[in-house]
């Protein structure tokens, strides 16, 4: 009689590997810099800034692990309205950003990519012309140029998240992405949460409104920024000034899609790069030709009719409608609340106090050295080019920062 021996290793492999997809995690931190920085050298803050908010974390959730169905909107280990609704507060309800402001007639101007050696002439210009904007800046940027995302701010400008290094909040996006074809949870929680922190450090504000780089975003994205608290914003205007090298090129694309598209929407939402000399050299014009149209100017959060920034005592990891239900905080030692751990203490007032606090791999950056300042180039392959960049005293230890042009 014949028997058939059945190897039962498949059979554990594969049952490991369930335990591992519905196993929630017990750790709740922020990944090291170096792990999901999608640039080569990126800047990252004194490692006590990421344990602290890590700190945070378990005074906020608990110690862990996280479980769905306990009451606990548990962002650090997973939870969003798309994996847990019944803790985070029922099903998502967005599934994409936002495209056009909320008025008729509405323009918002918007900045990615900053702050560089240009953010300064392009603040200076908007307050001659009584004009407030937005920047979307990325964290590793502010290392270098934080006096002028501070100078933007305290000029009465929106100052929101184009996430901390960049990474596209998809799942890679083709030969645009160098270095990441997937992006992890842990990963897409810090470069949105650490981001948020670098802001608070320097303006003493948390954003709300995030621009995803590339314009890029996923199911899995779109929950994290609509459990947290974040408003995702794309664009229905691209100047597309990373495609072209020069100032009439800019102007010449605005008043392309202006006629083509442009005009026929209700409001408008628009994409420029204060990263690129050029592109802000065009825009004096470019405000002659939309005033000339009739628009009304607004920031980012007048168009969208949402907050700019999280409230004193509102939670740095929830959104308003969920933050009162974590309740997992008292039980691990912390004050009881979501929102109560993120009390604000001392606030940084300038890039001098951001680099006192600005990256532990300072002392390998003597070695590299700095990038030369351009008045932007021409984009490769990549969605890339030159886009300028200026070492700056308070900082000038840092890693010097990769300036390819990114939406």
């Amino acid at each position: 009689m014949c028997s058939t021996k059945i190897s039962s290793t498949p059979l554990l492999l594969l049952l490991l590997a369930l335990l591992a997809a519905i196993a929630p995690s017990a750790l709740a931190e922020v990944p090291p810099v170096a792990e999901f920085c999608s640039e080569s050298n990126c800047a990252a803050p004194n490692p006590s800034v990421i344990t602290n908010l890590n700190r945070r974390f378990t005074e906020t959730f608990g110690p862990g692990p996280a479980k769905c169905g306990d009451n606990v909107c548990d962002i650090s280990r997973g939870e969003t309205c798309r994996t847990c609704p019944q803790d985070c507060g029922g099903a998502c309800t967005t599934p994409a950003p936002t495209v056009r402001c909320r008025g008729r007639n509405q323009f918002a101007l918007t900045f990615d990519d900053g702050p560089s050696e240009f953010t300064r002439q392009t603040v200076e210009l908007l307050n001659r012309e009584k004009i407030k904007a937005t920047f979307f800046v990325n964290g590793y940027n502010v290392f270098r140029h934080g006096d002028l995302t501070k100078f933007a701010y305290e000029s009465g400008h929106t100052i929101g998240s184009h996430t901390y290094s960049h990474r596209s909040l998809n799942d890679g996006h083709g030969q645009r992405d160098r270095k990441f074809t997937s992006l992890s949870y842990n990963h897409m929680l810090g470069e949105l949460i650490l981001n948020d922190e670098v802001i608070f450090n320097l303006i003493g504000r948390r954003p709300r409104i995030v621009r995803p780089p590339f314009l890029e975003f996923n199911a899995a994205s779109m929950a994290f920024m609509e459990t947290v608290g974040h408003t995702a914003v794309n664009i229905n205007l691209d100047t597309d000034d990373w495609r072209v090298t020069s100032t009439d090129a800019v102007l010449a694309n605005l008043r392309a899609v202006w006629a083509s598209t442009g005009r026929a929407q209700p409001s408008w939402i628009h994409l420029q790069h204060d990263s690129l000399g050029y592109s802000m050299n065009a825009l004096p014009q470019l405000i002659a030709f939309l005033r000339a149209q009739g628009v009304e100017f607004v920031t980012i959060d007048q168009c969208l009719g949402v907050p700019a920034y999280r409230g004193a005592g509102d939670s740095p990891f929830l959104a308003k409608r969920i933050e009162g239900h974590t309740i997992k905080g008292a039980q691990a030692g912390g004050n009881g609340s979501a929102s109560g751990s993120a009390t604000p203490t001392a606030t940084p007032t300038s890039s001098t106090d951001l680099a006192a606090s600005a990256t532990a791999s300072a002392a390998a950056a003597a070695s590299v050295t700095p990038a030369v300042p351009t008045n932007g180039g021409a984009p490769d392959a990549a969605k890339g080019g030159a886009a300028g960049a200026q070492n700056n005293s308070a900082v000038g230890a840092m890693h010097p920062i990769d300036v390819t042009v990114m939406v």
